[in-house]
């Protein structure tokens, strides 16, 4: 477990951002602060001589891995990452015990980081980050450094460096450190920010259209009603038609009438 509060930010820093930037590969597990088992533990013996804790480690190729006690008979393999961020209670296990586990477990990578730069020792010349890789004879040896200052780590495919006595990792695909754990935050709030902006818009436009359409139902009602309303006039219009043809159809009749009664009064006797 972390010893102070800048070996914390460390480890968890370096977990959620190696988690952000594999989310969308299934077959690479991270994992911090858990035990790793490598042999089956006998009764009356002691929980540490079978097993490591590292600080932080990445699996990469099982589809499911262990969300507590990693054991290396039922997964199948060893972490192919690992590394030991360095406290003034832990570093000199991490760099001599740790170390002789892991490169006989056959751990291809180890890596050891001081995030308070005061736990160097003579040969490391001052860097605060340090790698190993395992060769073809099954040794450790030092990652050496390459441009801009970068150690490669070959099975996570990122460079890793110290900035301003932080840990970073380079993405060498996208030229761009991945973002760190306070940026990861921004980046998280941020998005929130947008989604909720984007839902009150997207309740607002629905309120709008909902206004919209109850005004389209008003005035289909209305239309409805005038409709109704002109139906009924052109009833009446039609109902006077008739009455007015009527009359007039009387009145031809009546002055018919009137024509053939003069005229038979003025036929002679």
């Amino acid at each position: 477990m972390a010893q102070n509060n800048r070996q914390l930010v460390a480890i968890v820093g370096t977990v959620e951002t190696l988690r952000e930037h594999f989310r969308n590969r299934q077959n690479v597990h991270v994992r911090g602060d858990m035990f790793i088992y490598y042999s089956k533990l006998r009764v009356g013996s002691d929980p540490h001589d079978v097993s490591v804790v590292p600080d932080v480690f990445v699996v990469v190729g099982p589809k499911e891995v262990p969300q507590s006690s990693y054991k290396v008979w039922e997964v199948g393999i060893v972490p192919q990452f690992v590394m030991e961020v360095a406290s003034h209670s832990t570093h000199r296990r991490d760099r001599d015990e740790k170390y002789e586990i892991y490169e006989r477990l056959g751990f291809r990578e180890y890596w050891w980081f001081d995030p308070s730069g005061t736990l160097l020792r003579p040969e490391d010349e001052g860097r605060r980050l340090l790698g190993w890789r395992l060769g073809d004879d099954r040794k450790y040896g030092r990652v050496p450094a390459g441009s801009e200052g970068l150690l490669r780590s070959a099975e996570l495919d990122l460079g890793l460096c110290v900035v301003d006595g932080e840990l970073r990792f380079w993405d060498y695909e996208e030229r761009e450190f991945l973002r760190n754990r306070a940026e990861l935050v921004e980046a998280h709030a941020s998005a929130d920010k947008r989604a909720e902006d984007a839902f009150r818009q997207s309740d607002a436009a629905n309120r709008r259209a909902a206004a919209a359409d109850r005004r389209a139902e008003v005035a289909d009602r209305r239309a409805e009603v005038a409709d109704r309303r002109a139906e009924v006039a052109d009833r009446r219009a039609e109902a006077a038609n008739k009455r007015t043809e009527a009359a007039e159809r009387e009145i031809s009749r009546l002055r018919d009438l009137l024509v053939r009664e003069r005229a038979s009064r003025r036929e002679p006797s």
